[in-house]
């Protein structure tokens, strides 16, 4: 499992487009394309350097009204989603 200390980016072989309020990553590796929600697309946003998850979850607890553990709960489990499909990868290694 992906924790909050762990630091993930985006890999460089997905490029990035929105249509119609929502992103589409295109991985150029394996010509797959996967549809994200508006949450999610703020999320591979701020993957395009590496961040730690803790900092991702400080920003969209701003953003959004939720409980903080679901909210983390939610991202990891999106994170550890997109490292699944070779999408994002951890800087540091920390993968539990």
């Amino acid at each position: 499992m992906i924790t909050e200390n762990a630091i993930v980016a985006a890999v460089k072989s997905i490029e990035t487009a929105e249509l119609e309020g929502e992103a589409v990553l295109l991985d150029i590796n394996t010509g797959h394309y996967y549809g994200l929600s508006s949450v999610g697309a703020q999320i591979i946003s701020m993957l395009k350097e590496p961040v730690r998850v803790s900092f991702i979850v400080e920003k969209l607890l701003q953003e959004y009204d939720v409980d903080v553990n679901q909210l983390r709960g939610d991202i990891i489990g999106f994170l550890l989603e997109m490292k699944d499909r070779k999408l994002i990868e951890t800087i540091n290694g920390e993968v539990a």
